[in-house]
C-alpha cells in the first residue's frame, strides 16, 4: 500500500480570519516515524487536524493516501464501557484475536483498572488506556498529539518504542513538544521527507535507541 501526506500551501485553523498557521508545505512518502515539533501554540494539533481530515483547509491542498487513525490529546473513550470494554470495541473493529491488547495492557500496568469506567481513572492511566487503543489499530497512518504527555518515563518509553515497531510498516507521525529521551532525532532527515513552514514546528525523522 502506498502511504503519503502531500499538502500544498497549506492554511488552516478555526477562524477564517485568525489561521493557526499560513503557507505550510508536507510531503512524505513512506513507512516510518517522524515526530513533529516546535514551540506551542505554532499550529501542530491544527495539522493533525488537517491530515486526519477533521479540519478543512483555508487555502491550499493536501492529499492523504492511507486510512488515518488520529489520537487526539484529549482522550475519547466511551464513558459508559471499562477499560477492557474500550479495548474490545477496537479489537474488533479491526479485527485482532481477543488477547492482541494484553502485552499493551501488561507493558502498562493498566490490569488493575480493566473493569474501571474511564471517569475512575486518574489522568495518567487514562491516558494509558487511549493510547492502547490507538496501538489496536491497522490504519496506514497513525497520527498520535502529544501521545507521552501525562505519562510516566516508564511508560513514555515503551510507548516510544511501540511506535517505532509499528513505523516498519505504518506511517507514524507524532506531536511531541519534549519527546522522551529513548528517541533520537535524526540530524539528517533518512526519509527524504519535505516540511516547509514559517510557523515554528519542524518535521523529523525518528528512531528508538
Amino acid at each position: 500500500m502506498s502511504l503519503s501526506i502531500v499538502g500544498q500551501s497549506m492554511s488552516a485553523g478555526y477562524k477564517r480570519n485568525t489561521p493557526a498557521f499560513s503557507d505550510v508545505t508536507i510531503c512524505v512518502r513512506s513507512p516510518g516515524l517522524r515526530i513533529l515539533h516546535g514551540p506551542n501554540g505554532s499550529g501542530k494539533s491544527t495539522l493533525m487536524e488537517v491530515i486526519a481530515g477533521f479540519l478543512p483547509l483555508i487555502a491550499g491542498t493536501i492529499a492523504v493516501s492511507g486510512e488515518v487513525t488520529y489520537i487526539r490529546h484529549s482522550p475519547a473513550l466511551v464513558p459508559f464501557l471499562t477499560v477492557r470494554d474500550n479495548c474490545t470495541l477496537y479489537l474488533r473493529r479491526y479485527g485482532f484475536s481477543p488477547d492482541s491488547a494484553d502485552r499493551f495492557i501488561d507493558g502498562l500496568g493498566l490490569q488493575p483498572h480493566l473493569d474501571k469506567l474511564p471517569s475512575e481513572l486518574s489522568t495518567g492511566t487514562l491516558r494509558k488506556a487511549w493510547i492502547v487503543c490507538g496501538l489496536l489499530t491497522r490504519s496506514g497512518v497513525l497520527c498520535l498529539d502529544e501521545p507521552f504527555n501525562g505519562l510516566d518515563p516508564g511508560a513514555a518509553d515503551y510507548v516510544a518504542a511501540e511506535l517505532f515497531h509499528q513505523s516498519a510498516e505504518r506511517l507514524v507521525l507524532a506531536v511531541a513538544h519534549q519527546p522522551p529521551e529513548i528517541i533520537t532525532l535524526d540530524e539528517h532527515n533518512r526519509f527524504a521527507d519535505v516540511c516547509v513552514s514559517n510557523a515554528g514546528f519542524e518535521l523529523r525523522s525518528a528512531r528508538v535507541g
